[in-house]
């Protein structure tokens, strides 16, 4: 018997927002934004917690971060179901929802748990996820490589301080939007210097900051932007990690344009057809 059991959850409903320590925050609706999920395991007998989000990137694959999977669930190969339903909430409450099972998780082998270096990895499903209505484009080759001066950030991430201890809830039930605005890389840099001898990795990108940022319960999850002309939606990157949620230091993400050859090559080799 399985000890833990992954899932994903995607959000159908008009979800409202009120201001928070994040912001601006938007309202918006599930089906424009088809490609979240969240991932969530067995906690205790029958409990459902949320630990990471991740993108669908098709019928059968999401992606998501490498930290995400590293848990020894993923040795153990307690890796079950999908769901899809309304809120994170409704699966406790026995709400109607989709299942898909998975079959197999994969992670860069040159992933570096210290520096968070090749934070990237990716979940098979066993069978077809069929909801899609408007899927996010990844794959595509970028002719102009500069970075968006904003971006999207979506997920269940904390957006309450507990400001006594500098902590932040685990998850919110509810999806909720951000805009991020973009850091150059020198002055990301010279901003995680300042806190120790720590050195980032070449391979991110950083977004946010005061009061507009990703944060817990986020990690795995898209950074993006909307085509403006043709209203197409490009995955910039990964929710990686940061320092604090919402203060001086950007969020770091995992930039995908150096990592589309990986994603490809295991989509194609690690396809299994049901």
């Amino acid at each position: 018997m399985f000890r833990n059991y992954w899932i994903f959850i995607i959000e159908f409903q008009i979800l409202a927002f009120q201001t928070t320590k994040f912001s601006p925050t938007s309202s918006i609706e599930w089906k424009e934004f088809p490609f979240i999920v969240s991932l969530q395991r067995i906690k205790g007998l029958n409990e459902l917690e949320h630990f990471c989000a991740g993108t669908i990137l098709d019928d059968h694959w999401i992606l998501t971060a490498a930290h995400c999977l590293q848990d020894s669930i993923v040795v153990a190969n307690d890796i079950e179901h999908i769901v899809a339903l309304t809120k994170l909430s409704d699966q406790r409450r026995k709400v109607e929802s989709k299942i898909f099972r998975l079959n197999l998780a994969l992670i860069d082998d040159r992933f570096d748990s210290n520096t968070m270096d090749n934070d990237i990895g990716l979940v098979r499903t066993i069978e077809s996820i069929e909801f899609l209505q408007h899927r996010i484009h990844w794959n595509q080759s970028v002719i102009d490589r500069t970075v968006p001066k904003v971006a999207s950030v979506i997920g269940w991430g904390s957006t309450k301080s507990l400001r006594s201890m500098g902590l932040f809830q685990r998850a919110e039930d509810q999806l909720r939007k951000v805009l991020v605005a973009s850091v150059e890389m020198e002055k990301c840099s010279h901003l995680y210097r300042i806190n120790g001898s720590f050195v980032l990795p070449n391979n991110v990108l950083c977004y946010g900051g005061d009061h507009s940022d990703s944060c817990q319960g986020d990690s795995g999850g898209p950074l993006f932007w909307t085509n403006a002309t043709d209203h197409h939606f490009h995955l910039l990157g990964i929710v990686s990690f940061g320092i604090y949620c919402g203060r001086v230091f950007p969020g770091i993400y995992t930039d995908i344009s150096h990592y589309r050859d990986w994603i490809t090559a295991n989509l194609r080799n690690n396809f299994e057809p049901t």
